[in-house]
């Protein structure tokens, strides 16, 4: 209650706020990273048209895409714990799935996690501090999910916000 006058909902935001172009710009931004990394991944070359794809690197979009709907979040939550709330589990309980199914691959696939660094590993992930540790460096490309190192720094616009 101490904090609700920091936060109010705007009046002035329309009901139909959610009605935008958010996801067509965000499938875009997705199919720009996908392709880059294919590209790079697979050892391909650029075709000639690469040049207009690579001038909307995917990546940048999503974040500043990211930046205007947290600020809309925030404007339209009633209460700063409530802003908080929905931000957390936003992004915690992906998370939390991604890393148990990581977990689950990997020792399917014969990596050991049962040693005093797989434990601080699996804590790190949990609240969001994600790195790749060196038992898990031969999975995949050399990263167990190449995707969440934009955890923490989405976890920093909230804070900062």
């Amino acid at each position: 209650m101490e904090n609700q006058h920091l936060v109010q909902p705007n009046p002035a935001l329309p009901r139909d706020f959610k009605r935008n172009n958010f996801d067509l710009l965000r499938i875009i931004a997705a199919a720009q990273v996908v392709l880059a990394h294919s590209l790079h991944h697979l050892g391909l070359e650029e075709p000639g048209w690469w040049s207009l794809v690579d001038a909307f690197p995917g990546v940048p979009i999503f974040f500043a895409i990211s930046g205007y709907l947290i600020s809309a979040s925030y404007e339209r939550s009633s209460s700063l714990s409530g802003y908080a709330r929905n931000r957390l589990l936003r992004i915690f309980p992906g998370l939390w799935f991604c890393v148990f199914a990581t977990i689950l691959v990997a020792a399917v696939l014969g990596f050991n996690l049962v040693s005093w660094t797989g434990v601080k590993w699996l804590l790190a992930q949990l609240i969001g501090v994600i790195y790749t540790p060196s038992f898990l460096r031969d999975f995949g490309f050399g990263s167990y999910n190449g995707s969440l190192w934009t955890i923490p720094i989405e976890l920093q616009f909230y804070l900062v916000l």
